[in-house]
């Protein structure tokens, strides 16, 4: 299996379309969201202690002032002058 936490069209290109042409090798899972779904999948292990769980709530505090540090920064920087294609 190959994990993938980057949400740079540019840089995920690669990946799906190889991923895309050997379909049927290795899994491929490109995660952008909150900790790569670390948290869900803590989550998930967490729940086989119980018999049922009927709800399941996740949330997350954030620093409304942190934009990413300089290493967001920087991704946002060279995903801008590498295209503009990906941008919404």
């Amino acid at each position: 299996p190959y994990l993938s936490i980057s949400s740079g069209l540019v840089e995920i290109a690669p990946e799906v379309v190889a991923g895309a042409q050997r379909a049927s090798t290795s899994p491929i899972l490109v995660a952008s969201h909150f900790c790569a779904g670390v948290v869900v999948l803590a989550t998930l292990e967490t729940a086989r202690e119980f018999h049922r769980v009927d709800t399941v709530r996740i949330g997350a505090v954030l620093d409304e002032s942190d934009t990413g540090g300089p290493a967001g920064a920087a991704d946002l920087e060279r995903w801008a002058t590498a295209t503009t294609a990906g941008m919404v």
